[in-house]
């Protein structure tokens, strides 16, 4: 291997230093790293998704249901963890 220098430029405009996705029926969970997210993510009911031959349409309303509740959080300047790094 070799030597690599990283330069340190910090955040773009519109870029985030911190998101978290979680939907309504999910935890954030933390058993192994303060710092590192679980979330157990609950199975999709195919009942919820209209009958459909066509696989777009099917595509379409799986990302819709799949994508409930899922909300975005602003940037915070922290990891996502409970003590800064």
């Amino acid at each position: 291997g070799r030597h690599v220098d990283i330069a340190f430029t910090g955040l773009r405009p519109g870029e985030k230093l911190h998101e978290e996705l979680f939907s309504a029926d999910e935890a954030d969970h933390r058993p192994r790293h303060p710092l590192i997210s679980h979330a157990r993510v609950p199975v999709l009911d195919p009942a919820v998704l209209p009958p459909s031959d066509a696989p777009d349409e099917l595509l379409v309303a799986f990302m819709a249901e799949a994508s409930t509740g899922v909300t975005s959080d602003s940037t915070t300047g922290r990891p996502s963890g409970d003590r800064p790094l």
